[in-house]
């Protein structure tokens, strides 16, 4: 995820601010689904983790399928 970040602030210095991944683990572990929402500045930092996150297998959830919350907070320095 850090590498998306950094990528972007190769081309704005001040790059900055939150997003949220919401993503569907299915009961294999895959991510079938992701959708992003939050600062408009960093849609395309938001794309690059979706991407990251659907080749992630993930310990496969209890109780079937399950839909993940997952918050990014962004800011130059860190």
């Amino acid at each position: 995820m850090r590498g998306c970040y950094e990528r972007g602030v190769a081309h704005d210095a001040t790059l900055r601010g939150e997003i949220l991944v919401r993503l569907r683990v299915e009961t294999g572990g895959r991510v079938s689904q992701t959708s992003l929402s939050g600062d408009d500045a960093l849609r395309s930092v938001g794309r690059c983790i979706e991407d990251a996150l659907r080749t992630v297998v993930f310990p496969s959830p209890d109780g079937g399928a399950a839909t993940v919350t997952v918050p990014y907070v962004f800011r130059p320095g860190d």
